[in-house]
């Protein structure tokens, strides 16, 4: 048997108790990313090989009563993403993006995520490498909450 890293993500807005309790329901993690909108729960499961892994990591979730209810009240959705890796796979994962993955979280182009990159309140990248920059993603998404956006451009001062 192989142990397997799972990574659920769930669209929906939960309280800080409801994470607390999602967290103890799961004997596992419960975070939120991003625009607050995106849960991530992790948790492990012994499998024999990645199908049987996947079998087991969705009962395992449907076994969560917490998680369940919160379906069923439609405070959250069905999964969205179900992710499976070796621990061992999954110990070599680094919290880096690229520019396409930073733009990504931030919802914009790369070509504004550029410009972005010149404010002075833009997170520094953590890498240059001949293919590009890479970012800390918690730092990407850190700069994403405290950004203004609004549509069109911003007024121009004095007006």
């Amino acid at each position: 048997m192989t142990d397997w890293h799972v990574q659920v993500d769930l669209d929906g807005t939960l309280t800080q108790d409801q994470i607390e309790a999602l967290a103890d329901d799961a004997i596992a993690t419960a975070t939120i990313r991003g625009d607050e909108r995106l849960v991530e729960l992790t948790y492990r499961v012994q499998a024999g090989d990645l199908s049987a892994a996947t079998v087991a990591a969705l009962a395992h979730l449907a076994r969560l009563a917490g998680v369940q209810a919160l379906i069923a009240a439609g405070v959250l959705s069905d999964p969205q993403r179900l992710q499976l890796a070796t621990d061992a796979a999954a110990s070599r994962r680094l919290p880096l993006l690229g520019a396409a993955e930073a733009a990504a979280r931030l919802g914009v182009s790369t070509s504004r995520l550029r410009q972005l990159e010149n404010g002075d309140d833009f997170p520094a990248p953590v890498l240059e490498l001949a293919g590009g920059k890479l970012y800390d993603a918690a730092a990407i998404d850190a700069f994403g909450k405290s950004r203004r956006r609004g549509p069109g451009r911003p007024p121009k001062a004095g007006r």
